[in-house]
């Protein structure tokens, strides 16, 4: 398994990454939940 180094370019960046895709999820989901509500009206 591949490591990386704590403040490397390579581990912000993909740290960064990751936090942005949860944020996406976090909005997907929300946009979905919103869906679901409004058809079931």
């Amino acid at each position: 398994m591949l490591k990386l180094t704590d403040r490397t370019s390579q581990h912000t960046l993909l740290k960064n990454r990751i936090e942005a895709l949860k944020i996406a999820l976090k909005l997907i989901e929300s946009e979905v939940e919103n869906k679901l509500i409004d058809y079931g009206k």
